[in-house]
């Protein structure tokens, strides 16, 4: 059944492009009214959060200046004490004037204004001026006196209390009769000795701090300070563009209350206000119409004598508001609102004369063209019939060749390749639809292995607004960043960090990137952490080319390093400190001496040099083992940190060699301290093997500049000292003098010369090789060089009995000479017998300075026909880290003749692994001390593990000494170092 639309030829007739005209028209008015009102409503929406954020900015801005009032008053409060008194300025017996008084109706302790009380005078805590006979409140009266004028203009103080012990004060200035919870504060730091701070309003609003002082007799007093809250107000209205006042609640019952500050409907005081009598009546106005407790931290507007202003009252203390002070923030926005009308009232009129030129403009196109479409209308319902066919014949029979045509002949192209597109269509819809079939399937699997990615990897990924306010965030970061329960999603990105004083550079840096004057920025940060402690960050930010959704600018991936950032705090502490004593090493010992040296001459002070070692440790260490004189020498270090309660500069210069620094002391200060660390380390007890052991010590003293004015002299003047003290008495001291047997000195040294020479000259040196295996193969194919000296009785010495005296009177050269040749000689035998060996030959410091060492190396090698990559050179890292040039210099001229170089005593400074990179050394040898009690401390397994793993980055192999068991080894094995060498290994 054909259903028929019975077309209506009789009605009123009215042409299309009037319906068109009328129509758009009326669609235009429509759409410019909602466009105006929108704007509008757009203008007065981002007008109230620019407000809002304004507001808040107050807020945020005069919390931080009461804080930053806090602070200025605590430091203010050690201050004045330190505060120097021309004694020409103030007499002591100059009476107390009416601004800084003992009130005499109040108790007072005597003896804290008697002027001759006593002070102690070795306090490091008494600052020079203040050491006269007077007690500390008659000299806080005379700091009072004479700088007055700079605590009242520079630091804006109006009142000054001083207690001692007591409610009553011991000296005020400009002040009055305190409010109880001043003197409530005031008794609980009393009690407590804390400091305190307090926001007091009154009659008037007052900053008050207080402060725990300790004197000179050891009383202790508390100095209570205060500053006008009105001093803020002014500061802040100064900075801003609004008015600021102070309300507080009025107290009734004052009948001298100021009644043109008095606001009735509120019962409310305005202490403070700028442009007082305007904004004084437009409160008294705004409090009729508003209730307190309705505009407290809530911006009101209201319309007044024809202008517009925003109210909003902030308190001082947000959860008693009703017993504090409030900040009153008055904004005259008349100007902001008559631009917003002005803005809209354009935007209208500017639309309405589009409208009007529009319709014209639509009528002159659409008055021929629509002529034509009416021909072209007839053929149109042939598409309901698909007669696409029928459509194209009519088109094409009835079609004429015109010289011109426009639009409607497009058209009437338009309508046959219509036909023509929709005979295609049902082909196409298939194929089209398997397309976006198969491109739905692939973007939503990218979308699955992003969020998969987001949320699997092990770093914080979240992105930021314009405005620095985080929009999305990973599972790594909601489970790392501590947030509040409303959730950290849309708080500020800023508000996650810690350091302030980094928050201003980051937001800063932060602010570029969003504006797009900055692609990226890296920066390291603290931030506050689900965990108890606070988490490193390292933040990588960088600029988004596509916003998110959601407003995003800003990406921002974070990765935690907190444990490599505490590994590092490590690493530079050991770098000073020697690890089992914990005390400073001799590489800062050294810097810090040369510094207190300096300070010394630049101000002519005096100062002591306390150096000695622990009497027969060698003996208790050969028979005891290590492990028992490391356990004596930590409890000496233990017991030097409780008998030196403040000391300059404690150090453990190695071995058993310890040294103590007074930087202002005298012979007899310097004497007293001896003996005390002489009767503290004797009263150690140590219990070994089941026997106790007694340590005493023996102590060298030099004083600078009497005795020398440089490290070198000093050093050995005191160790010339403690030898003088061991030989008149094991556990004493002694003085260095010049006069002290200088020539039995010289005696002993030629004698101990002599002994060494004649060894050399009769060839009782000997040489013995430990081995040293590899880790992983368990081959031996390296040994190193080890020297003995033979006696004349036939004893074998160690060198460490031979080698100090041979470096001490510079004849180590003839020693490093003999060893090299030797050791070449006894490497070109095993060579001729079938052994594949290396051997490794140590070197002494002085040897970066001895031209000739190379020339003899080079002899050698040539004279005995030895493979030069079979020598190892080994050198000490504090020697070649002293003298870093020439170190380099040898290793590498060395290096050039095929041999290798070794680096001993690798961790003892630590600090010289900066150096490691520039030195062209084979092989890093691990210092013994990590090694001895490798499986027993966790400090030096993270030691030797991050050493070891820092040499191979660098591209270096590692050898541990002293492998004295198998456990030891099986942790090396375990750490990946590449040899060992010991008492386990042979």
């Amino acid at each position: 059944m054909t259903l028929a639309y019975p077309i209506q030829t009789k009605s009123f007739f009215i042409s299309l492009k009037w319906k068109v005209v009328l129509g758009i028209s009326l669609v235009l008015i429509v759409v410019n009214f909602v466009v105006t009102v929108v704007t509008y409503k757009q203008i007065i929406s981002q007008f109230e959060q620019n407000r809002i954020q304004t507001q808040q900015t107050y807020k945020r801005e005069f919390d931080g200046l009461v804080k930053n009032s806090f602070d200025r008053m605590r430091q203010l409060s050690y201050l004045i004490p330190l505060l120097k008194v021309d004694s020409q300025f103030i007499d002591v017996s100059m009476p107390v004037d009416d601004s800084v008084l003992v009130e005499d109706s109040l108790p007072v302790d005597d003896s804290l204004l008697a002027e001759d009380s006593p002070l102690v005078e070795d306090s490091p805590l008494v600052e020079d001026s203040l050491l006269v006979e007077d007690s500390f409140p008659q000299q806080l009266q005379k700091i009072i006196k004479q700088h007055i004028s700079l605590l009242q203009i520079e630091y804006g103080l109006n009142s000054l209390y001083y207690f001692q012990n007591t409610e009553w004060p011991l000296v005020v200035w400009n002040g009055l009769q305190l409010p109880e919870s001043v003197r409530k504060m005031l008794r609980k730091s009393l009690k407590s000795e804390q400091p305190g701070s307090l926001l007091e309003c009154h009659e008037q609003c007052n900053l008050y701090t207080m402060t725990p002082l300790l004197h000179e007799n050891g009383k202790t007093g508390i100095l209570l300070l205060g500053v006008s809250l009105t001093d803020l107000v002014i500061e802040f209205a100064s900075i801003s563009n609004a008015d600021i006042g102070i309300v507080t609640y009025a107290n009734t019952s004052n009948n001298t209350m100021d009644e043109s500050s008095y606001l009735k409907e509120w019962n409310a005081r305005l202490l403070a206000i700028s442009h007082a009598v305007q904004q004084r009546t437009l409160m008294e106005y705004f409090s009729k119409i508003y209730s307190l407790e309705e505009s407290i931290d809530q911006i009101k507007q209201i319309t007044w004598l024809n202008k517009a202003f925003e109210v909003q009252l902030i308190p001082l203390n947000k959860s008693v508001y009703k017993q504090s002070a409030m900040t009153l923030v008055i904004s005259d926005v008349s100007d902001e609102l008559a631009t917003i009308k002005e803005m809209t009232l354009k935007t209208f009129n500017t639309g309405l004369l589009g409208l009007l030129i529009s319709e014209l403009l639509l009528f002159m196109i659409l008055w021929f063209p629509m002529r034509k479409i009416t021909r072209i209308v007839e053929v149109l319902p042939l598409f309901a019939q698909k007669s696409y066919s029928k459509i194209r014949e009519q088109l094409n029979v009835s079609k004429r060749k015109l010289l011109f045509y426009d639009e409607t002949g497009l058209l009437s192209n338009s309508v046959v390749a219509l036909s023509l597109q929709l005979e295609n269509l049902n082909q196409q819809i298939d194929h089209k639809t398997q397309g976006l079939i198969l491109r739905s399937d692939e973007l939503a699997k990218e979308k699955e292995f992003i969020a998969g990615l987001l949320e699997t990897t092990q770093a914080i990924i979240l992105t930021q607004d314009a405005h620095g306010r985080i929009k999305m965030l990973n599972s790594k970061g909601w489970s790392l960043i501590a947030y509040e329960a409303n959730g950290i999603i849309d708080s500020y990105f800023d508000d996650i960090l810690i350091n302030d004083d980094l928050k201003r550079d980051v937001v800063a840096k932060l602010n570029e990137i969003r504006r797009g004057d900055r692609e990226h920025f890296h920066h390291e940060a603290e931030i506050h952490s689900t965990s108890a402690s606070p988490c490193t960050i390292s933040w990588y930010h960088s600029l988004l080319s596509i916003h998110g959704d959601d407003g995003a600018v800003m990406l921002s991936v974070g990765i935690d390093i907190t444990e490599r950032r505490v590994a590092q705090e490590q690493l530079e502490w050991i770098a000073d400190h020697d690890p089992m004593t914990r005390l400073y090493n001799r590489r800062h010992f050294q810097a810090e001496l040369e510094r207190i040296l300096s300070i010394a001459r630049q101000y002519e002070k005096s100062g002591a040099l306390l150096y000695f070692d622990v009497d027969h440790f060698k003996y208790l260490n050969d028979t005891q083992g290590h492990q028992a004189g490391d356990q004596m020498l930590i409890l000496i270090a233990e017991k030097l940190k409780t008998i030196l309660k403040r000391p300059d500069l404690i150090a453990r210069l190695g071995g058993d060699e310890f040294a103590v620094v007074l930087s202002e002391a005298d012979e007899a200060v310097a004497k007293k301290v001896a003996q005390r660390i002489i009767d503290g380390v004797r009263l150690i007890e140590t219990n070994i093997l089941g026997g106790t052991h007694k340590i005493s010590v023996s102590i060298g003293v030099v004083l600078f500049p009497n005795d020398g004015f440089n490290i070198p002299d000093l050093m050995a003047n005191a160790d010339l000292a403690m030898y003088e003290a061991k030989e008149k008495k094991r556990g004493s001291y002694h003085v260095f003098s010049s006069h002290d047997q200088v020539r039995e000195r010289v005696n002993q040294l030629m004698l101990r010369k002599e002994r060494i020479e004649s060894a050399i000259i009769e060839d009782r040196f000997m040489l013995y090789f430990q081995p040293i295996m590899n880790v992983k193969t368990g081959e031996i194919k390296r040994y190193e060089t080890l020297i003995r000296l033979r006696e004349n009785d036939g004893t074998i010495q160690y060198p460490d009995s031979f080698i100090p005296e041979a470096e001490q009177l510079g004849i180590i050269g003839e020693i490093d000479k003999l060893v090299m040749g030797k050791a070449i000689q006894a490497l070109s035998d095993f060579t001729a017998e079938g052994f594949d060996i290396s051997l490794s030959v140590n070197l002494s410091g002085k040897a970066m300075d001895n031209p000739e060492i190379l020339i003899l190396i080079k002899s050698l090698l040539k004279k005995y026909k030895v493979e030069p990559s079979r020598l190892i050179i080994e050198i000490t890292e504090t020697a070649a880290v002293s003298d870093i040039v020439g170190a380099e210099r040898l290793m590498r001229e060395i290096r050039e003749l095929g041999c290798c170089f070794a680096l001993d005593d690798f961790g003892v400074g630590f600090s010289s692994f900066f150096y490691l990179k520039q030195l062209p050394v084979d092989y890093v040898k691990l210092d013994g001390m990590f090694i001895r009690q490798l499986p027993y401390s966790d400090e030096d397994q993270i030691f030797v593990k991050a050493l070891n793993e820092m040499a191979h980055g660098l591209g270096k192999q590692t050898v541990a000494e002293f492998v004295e068991d198998e456990k030891i080894l099986e942790m090396l094995e375990k750490y990946d170092v590449d040899y060992a060498q010991g008492y386990y290994i042979g």
